[in-house]
């Protein structure tokens, strides 16, 4: 965990950050943590994270975790019961080097650990340090005479304590001394620990208020912020009744904040690639500053004035990022240079709304604002929608679209409905908004404020006369977006005031799909209570069984099935409830991971890293999502198609994608429902779908397992059909070496044509590798009794 960074200073983002370097050393993205994403635009709660970074670490013979300054770790608490669990699970696999100051809490916490090992750090080895420093810090003192380097040395490494940054901020006073009487002096009013100097430092700040502001925002932010971005929240004008942008306020330069910081920051460079400006980042200098910031010792001392309340300043952050926003609604549309000209802006646009959440929403400020950004007034609602539009999934290239006609914004009730501002809402209603104005992704503002869980807006909607069965937008109906997003209360409250169960449109024609899809089990089971059609045909997935199946959710098959479920119902994108559930494979679940996604929720900067390093681009989008995540029902990977086969589903049955469940369990190499379905009667040399067979699905993706389970059970190794025509020219054309020798080996025909790809030896010599490579890296692959045989690489003889 990264020393005083904010982006790791919590419990689940550390467990992102170990799963994410964990998953590089895979390679790929690891099954565990594929299976708990489901649709790919959620985020997994912190105890399924957990789970997953168990399974991952399960999979390595040892594992190796270093925690720097878990003291500073903003939830220790569940830091220190998740390593306390940790190590316990697995004695000596899993290893665990963390390093904390002497807190009590801390030390109690770990005693009755018997494989701990306590190397204190604050004595001899620190003091060394603490020399070599010193040391280094003193030669630069060209104007100093010896005597007087000497005595400061002797001085600071008396009072040093083992404590470095004390070390490092006297050293910053005494620079400042000209003469040896002034240096003395410095050292005879040291203060003697690290609030205490600084409260020496705050007592004699020029710019107190602007320091304080500074302070404030580092201190909880919810990034870390551009050295551009912190000198522009100065631009807003706090002293007046009402917060407001002020030109004449901003600095000349943006580094000079770092000179009113100076001793309270430190400016670095980690992310430079991803940050055009040379500025780099700002944050504080150490986890004591914000300590003392909001510590008792500092409301009762001398320098009060610049005590910080958590909840105040998040409304201090959201009243400057509102009036931010108010003022480039003064601009006639957004683009490159307005961001360079408001560097605040994409912060200001992602973050109030999270920072009004944590501050006081009903603060008379805050409100006057907000019905400002929710009003028609200039351009103020366009423009916060082209820098950030919370209508969109946080991984759409269109959330933050600049260019954005104010003819695709829809009205001001939707945007505060979607957002869950309730007193805008409540205002925007009484100035006689129509409630059912149609606009947005979701169709209206009933919609939007389902979606998104809002229930005391949707009760004020619901008031006002909004209609409950309106249809329109991505998911058709009120009650079709509460089901998907799994908001019982809200659905629940939608049925009472007359919303239909079986409503149609939308993705997942009905509700009870789409909270099928994601696995609301209480969702379906409030629908199917109201008299929701268990076997209603139509939508995505066909039937709510096909989505509950694709979507691995077992109790909810169980439920739909208790139900009166058709377990052979046809249609959908994959013809029946058992070519779902053999189809659904973990890669499957991070798809929609592969967009583009932040590395710090709330902040696009790191996008062009995820978008283009191959290797690292699954891991990192998986580290930062959006929403949480309803995960698949535990259990192994065939248990619902099981469950399906037990309740009479038909294993030949055909249509959809892959036209039958084995191609498609073939596919996506599940070995063991292959082997089930076989044992229930599938048949092997079925035809049809993309891959012609199953035979041919599995030897072009390189299912080993699988081939051999197929063959067994009397696959006809040269059957036709498909788009490679053969199993032979579908494991040639990717170059799987062990397949072709199998095939080969089972009496596949080399030169046997089809219509589509000709021969698999034709085939192989046009997929061969930039090296030359045909089929096989190495010679003698094909038997002399096919009439090929393979003598160097790149060459055939026949």
């Amino acid at each position: 965990m990264q020393n005083a960074q904010i982006e790791l200073s919590s419990h689940h983002k550390l467990i992102r950050s170990l799963i994410m370097q964990l998953s590089e050393q895979w390679g790929v993205i690891p099954a565990p943590l594929a299976t708990i994403y489901g649709h790919g635009n959620r985020q997994a709660s912190v105890d399924e994270l957990q789970l997953t970074l168990q399974l991952i670490i399960d999979s390595f013979e040892r594992t190796y975790i270093v925690i720097d300054a878990l003291d500073e770790c903003a939830d220790r608490a569940n830091v220190i019961s998740w390593i306390k669990r940790l190590t316990r699970r697995k004695v000596g696999k899993v290893h665990v080097l963390f390093s904390s100051r002497p807190e009590t809490d801390i030390e109690e916490e770990f005693d009755y650990l018997g494989t701990l090992i306590r190397v204190p750090l604050a004595g001899h080895a620190a003091e060394n340090d603490i020399k070599t420093y010193l040391n280094a810090m003193l030669s630069k003192m060209t104007k100093w005479d010896a005597q007087t380097r000497s005595r400061v040395r002797e001085v600071l490494l008396r009072g040093a304590g083992g404590m470095f940054r004390w070390v490092a901020l006297q050293i910053a006073e005494l620079s400042e001394c000209h003469s040896p009487r002034t240096v003395e002096a410095q050292l005879r009013s040291l203060p003697k620990d690290l609030e205490g100097i600084y409260e020496k430092i705050l007592a004699r700040s020029k710019n107190p208020h602007e320091l304080r502001q500074f302070l404030l925002w580092l201190a909880f932010s919810n990034c870390p912020l551009e050295v551009e971005e912190l000198a522009d929240v100065i631009a807003i004008d706090s002293s007046a009744d009402l917060p407001t942008y002020a030109e004449d306020l901003r600095y000349f330069c943006p580094t000079n904040t770092l000179v009113v910081c100076s001793g309270f920051v430190a400016r670095f460079g980690a992310f430079q690639l991803f940050n055009k400006d040379p500025l780099g980042f700002v944050k504080l200098a150490h986890m004591s500053v914000k300590e003392y910031l909001i510590s008792e010792r500092i409301r009762d001392g001398a320098v009060s004035f610049f005590g910080i309340n958590e909840t105040l300043a998040h409304s201090m952050i959201t009243q400057t990022c509102l009036a931010y926003l108010i003022q480039l609604g003064s601009l006639p549309y957004i683009n490159e240079s307005t961001l360079k000209s408001f560097p605040l802006a994409p912060y200001a646009a992602k973050s109030w709304m999270a920072h009004m959440r944590l501050g006081c929403p009903d603060n008379a400020q805050t409100k006057h604002l907000m019905h400002r950004l929710f009003s028609l007034e200039g351009n103020i609602l366009n423009n916060w929608v082209r820098l950030e539009d919370a209508d969109t999934d946080w991984f759409d290239p269109d959330r933050s679209n600049h260019a954005k006609a104010s003819t695709d914004i829809a009205p001001p009730l939707y945007y505060a409905s979607s957002v869950g501002v309730e007193g805008v809402v409540q205002q925007l209603l009484k100035s006689g908004e129509d409630v059912d104005a149609r606009g947005g992704r979701f169709g209206n503002a009933l919609r939007a404020a389902s979606y998104g869980g809002h229930l005391e807006v949707v009760k004020l909607l619901l008031e006002k006369g909004a209609d409950v069965n309106l249809q329109g937008g991505e998911l058709g109906n009120a009650l079709q977006a509460a089901s998907y997003r799994g908001h019982y209360e809200i659905a629940r409250l939608l049925l009472e005031k007359g919303a239909h169960p079986n409503a149609k449109g939308g993705d997942y024609d009905n509700a009870l799909q789409a909270a099928s899809y994601e696995g609301h089990v209480a969702v379906v089971e409030l629908l199917l209570a109201r008299g929701a059609d268990v076997n209603a045909n139509g939508g995505r997935y066909g039937s709510s069984l096909q989505a509950a199946s694709y979507g691995g959710h077992i109790t909810v098959v169980q439920c739909l099935l208790k139900n009166g479920a058709d377990v052979n119902a046809t249609g959908g994108r994959y013809g029946s409830s058992l070519q779902a559930a053999s189809a659904n494979w973990p890669s499957r679940r991070v798809q929609s991971l592969l967009n583009g996604m932040d590395l710090i929720p709330g902040s696009g900067r790191y996008r062009w890293y995820a978008a283009s390093d191959p290797k690292a681009s699954a891991i990192v989008r998986a580290a930062g999502c959006a929403h949480k995540v309803q995960a698949p029902s535990q259990g192994g990977e065939d248990t619902i198609v099981r469950i399906l086969l037990e309740h009479g589903a038909d294993p030949n049955a055909t249509g959809g994608k892959y036209n039958n469940a084995l191609q498609a369990a073939s596919y996506h190499g599940r070995s063991i429902i292959v082997g089930l379905l076989l044992e229930k009667g599938a048949d092997p040399n079925a035809k049809g779908g993309g891959r012609g067979t199953a035979l041919q699905a599995a030897c072009y993706e390189g299912h080993h397992e699988v081939v051999q389970l197929l063959l067994k059970n009397g696959a006809n190794v040269n059957a036709q059909g498909g788009r490679y025509g053969t199993a032979l020219t579908a494991a040639s054309s990717r170059n799987h070496v062990g397949i072709s020798r199998l095939l080969l080996e089972r009496g596949a025909k080399v030169h046997k044509r089809c219509d589509v790809r000709g021969t698999a030896c034709a085939t192989s010599l046009s997929s061969g590798s930039d090296d030359g490579t045909i089929i096989d890296s190495e010679t003698h692959l094909l038997p002399s009794g096919n009439g090929v045989s393979l003598k160097r690489r790149g060459s055939i003889k026949r």
